[in-house]
């Protein structure tokens, strides 16, 4: 004899007569975290004020995609917040109102992810850097930036290798380093 399990396909229909404690009574039966049921509160709450205390059976599409449009141009928030806001939405009319025809096709403007631009010196730059050092400040830096430089292979269990294969090399200016085609 085999167990099948069945899943339940009915859906869940809360008591309260208050929109808010319904929300809160289906987040519950469909186990979410508190933290999260507080945020999903709080972005259906904003939903509802920004369109002047309205019911949300009475907005639609084109409300939903004001809202979110609202926040990426005008509060300039996260991509990751917008999101949010928009899941919190999107479990309010499918979840809780049982109206997942009006959220289907939202084309609101999206917030932009910003670029992460990594920080990187020329070896021009590094040399200019270089000459303003002396001494002991310039020897650590020109072995911070070798370690850098070499890391991923001393990562990688080089850490014996001699210092001619990281690079260091003996000339008339101590601890001169070399990467490629880029001598300092």
């Amino acid at each position: 004899m085999s167990y099948s399990r069945k899943r339940v396909r009915e859906k869940f229909k809360p008591k309260s007569e208050k929109l808010m404690d319904q929300v809160r009574e289906v987040l519950r039966f469909h186990h979410y975290a508190y933290r999260t049921e507080q945020t999903y509160v709080s972005w259906i709450l904003r939903y509802i004020k920004f369109h002047g205390k309205v019911h949300p059976n009475t907005l639609g599409q084109p409300d939903v995609e004001n809202f979110l449009s609202y926040l990426a141009q005008v509060d300039n928030v996260a991509a990751s917040t917008q999101n949010q806001a928009f899941n919190s939405i999107l479990f309010l009319y499918k979840h809780v109102l049982d109206l997942p025809e009006r959220v289907e096709h939202i084309d609101a403007v999206r917030a932009k992810k910003p670029r992460k631009m990594p920080t990187v010196l020329t070896c021009d730059e590094v040399k200019a850097l270089f000459a303003e050092l002396d001494g002991t400040s310039l020897m650590i830096a020109k072995l911070m930036y070798g370690w850098l430089r070499c890391g991923a292979s001393l990562l990688a269990g080089a850490a014996s290798a001699s210092l001619h294969q990281l690079g260091l090399r003996g000339t008339s200016r101590p601890f001169a380093l070399s990467f490629g085609k880029c001598r300092v």
